[in-house]
């Protein structure tokens, strides 16, 4: 990209021109969300706003820059965002040593007029993960220079809007099954979510004991789904685990696939998960194989989908979840009680033994 396409991108009314450097650096589903809540923020400023995310220039093209996997900014859109590989003159950096994990820090500075007349939006809560949640942008409108009175159902609204916008490419459309309509969409979020025994829970991990919780009561219920003659879309980051809950289910009598990936694009930057993504997006609703995953979730926000989750608060340490319930459309979590509950009406007798386990 020139600078001279770049300094087009700022030649639009200050008041309507914004810029935003995403800082979190973790996966889709944190990035995205972060870049949502920019966008709204924008948005509630002007109806008509545009929004400059920075990228950075890759050799394999333009990408969203990551600690773990890029993704080729080609392959999905935003309405009203635009691409950019240069920041803007004078523009608001984090210090590396200053993002980190946290969840209690916040940035004072979160609307700065830049010299080209476009204002930069900091989130308050922005760091390696996505915090940016619309109950957290309204509790904090404030600081973004907006009308602290505003309605929490605005923002949820305006947040939902710039998330139904964000769309896929036809290169990724193409990797999507043609049935996806009519699937139930599984995420199974596992690898470093699966922490040992011996560490504590956080809301955001599970340990090894959660996980085997989950699963059973994810199992029955995918069981139960089966012998309602539903049909499956699964995804995971962990490919051995996708094929084993596929054979599972096939077991079962059901019908399981996942993506099948045009051979000219599998080796694009993130192409892989974004198809994934996308797919979930259109299935019918959600089930999410583990504790939590804002993946998942934000491809519930977007696609305006019902979400199925089983974490059960055995440890009373909670949920990161919570913190989205107010912009996704349905929540149904599906505890150890309302398991046994269903099991007794439908005769299949008490909570799965280890047995359910796929490994």
């Amino acid at each position: 990209m020139t600078r001279a396409a770049q300094g087009s991108r700022w030649r639009l009314p200050w008041r309507k021109a914004f810029f935003h450097r995403l800082h979190s650096l973790s996966g889709f589903g944190d990035r995205i969300t972060d870049v949502w809540a920019a966008v709204t923020v924008a948005r509630l400023h002007a109806t008509d706003a545009r929004v400059a995310v920075y990228w950075h220039r890759h050799p394999d093209g333009i990408q969203l820059p990551s600690f773990k996997r890029n993704y080729e900014i080609d392959l999905f859109s935003i309405n009203a965002c635009t691409p950019v590989t240069r920041a803007p003159w004078r523009s608001f950096r984090f210090p590396r040593e200053d993002l980190g994990f946290s969840d209690s820090d916040r940035i004072d500075r979160c609307l700065i007029q830049l010299p080209s007349g476009a204002r930069q939006i900091v989130l308050r809560s922005g760091r390696e993960w996505g915090n940016s949640c619309p109950d957290r942008l309204h509790s904090e409108l404030l600081y973004y220079g907006l009308n602290p009175e505003l309605d929490l159902g605005q923002v949820v609204d305006t947040y939902r809007a710039v998330a139904a916008d964000t769309l896929p490419s036809p290169a990724v459309v193409e990797g999507i099954p043609a049935d996806i309509e009519s699937r139930v969409g599984i995420h199974a979020r596992l690898t470093d979510k699966i922490q040992p025994d011996d560490k504590s829970e956080v809301t955001f991990e599970m340990l090894a004991t959660t996980w085997r919780s989950i699963e059973s009561r994810g199992m029955r219920y995918i069981e139960h789904a089966v012998e309602q003659g539903e049909r499956f879309f699964i995804c995971s980051d962990d490919l051995e685990y996708r094929a084993a809950l596929m054979e599972r289910i096939r077991a079962m009598g059901g019908d399981a696939v996942c993506a099948d990936l045009p051979d000219r694009h599998v080796k694009r930057a993130g192409y892989p998960a974004l198809v994934d993504f996308f797919s979930l997006t259109r299935c019918a609703r959600i089930i999410q194989m583990t504790k939590y995953s804002t993946y998942s979730i934000a491809a519930a926000i977007s696609g305006g989908l019902p979400l199925v989750n089983f974490f059960d608060n055995e440890s009373g340490v909670g949920n990161r979840l919570d913190i989205w319930r107010s912009v996704l459309t349905e929540v149904h979590c599906r505890p150890r009680a309302q398991m046994a509950l269903a099991d007794h009406s439908s005769e299949k007798g008490s909570i799965p033994s280890d047995d359910t386990h796929i490994r």
